[in-house]
């Protein structure tokens, strides 16, 4: 538990945080849980089978494939 809690409060564990914080940001990413899938941002617990759709059309095929 140390360790976590010194690595936890490390420069490297802050600049990470705030530079996905800022990505997260620019995609309009403010909650969890959030997706990026393909070339779009999925928000929210929209479960798995949605998941499996926006995943099967970035691949450009059906959920079935």
């Amino acid at each position: 538990m140390a360790r976590i809690e010194q690595d936890a409060a490390s420069e490297e564990a802050g600049a990470t945080l705030s530079e996905v914080m800022k990505l997260a940001g620019a995609l309009g990413i403010n909650g969890t849980p959030g997706y990026v899938v393909g070339d779009k941002v999925v928000l929210g617990a929209v479960g798995i089978a949605a998941l499996k759709e926006w995943i099967a059309a970035a691949r450009g095929h059906g959920a079935d494939n």
